[in-house]
């Protein structure tokens, strides 16, 4: 018995040197497979170069639209006054009047725009009266604006921009104008309908353009 016990001990002893033997010789395995993937080529992603960094201006750099400032527009004052119904001569007249707020000339241009649109056909015409706003504006039923106006300003014939005025500093200029009470509609939609008599224009819009086609005034007027 005391023959079996120590050779048991002895086996127990030999297993377990054999077990620390083993482990160790694990780490050593991790370790050099570490090494050796850690000295190898970098993975595939890593070799791609990051993307250079946007350029940012510095604070004293202007903007690149900021070296194209437009001029101020010219201080311009302007309105409609005294609308009166001229039957005997077909007329809708008013009295434009204007004021030149600074020192210096400045050009503007002038649309006036009338319509009644309770009655149809609608009543809808536009001042000055030999000016094609509307053969320009692409209409066929006499709808009009301000930004149909100004719409390609600087490649549209002069005579679509309205009336040029030419203010002198610190001038006042006031005009009468008139837009025609047609008997019937002068436009496509319409061609030869007759316009009810009652339909006199019950809203005027005024819009004042500068000399680069920028709208510098807006009026609407509800006429009773």
């Amino acid at each position: 018995m005391a023959k079996l016990g120590a050779a048991m001990g002895k086996l127990i002893k030999w297993l377990v040197m054999m077990a620390v033997a083993g482990l160790g010789l694990m780490v050593l395995l991790v370790g050099c497979f570490v090494l050796v993937v850690g000295s190898g080529d970098p993975a595939p992603d890593a070799a791609k170069s990051l993307p250079s960094a946007p350029r940012v201006a510095a604070s004293g750099d202007p903007a690149p639209d900021a070296a194209k400032s437009l001029p101020s527009a010219p201080r311009v004052a302007a309105s409609l006054d005294d609308f009166t119904v001229d039957r005997g001569n077909s007329q809708f007249i008013f009295t434009l009047k204007m004021t030149n707020e600074e020192a210096k000339e400045n050009t503007v241009y002038v649309a006036v725009y009338g319509k009644n649109d309770m009655f149809s056909p609608p009543r809808r015409n536009a001042w000055p009266l030999d000016s094609p706003f509307f053969r320009q504006a692409g209409t066929n039923r006499g709808m009009l604006s301000a930004a149909a106006v100004s719409r390609d300003w600087d490649s549209r014939p002069e005579s679509t921009k309205g009336a040029k005025f030419r203010l002198k500093a610190n001038e006042s200029e006031s005009l009468e104008g008139a837009l025609p009470i047609n008997q019937t509609s002068p436009f496509e939609a319409w061609r030869g309908q007759r316009l009810d008599p009652r339909a006199i224009y019950n809203e005027v819009y005024l819009w004042v353009f500068s000399e680069d086609g920028r709208l510098i005034v807006e009026r609407k007027y509800n006429v009773q």
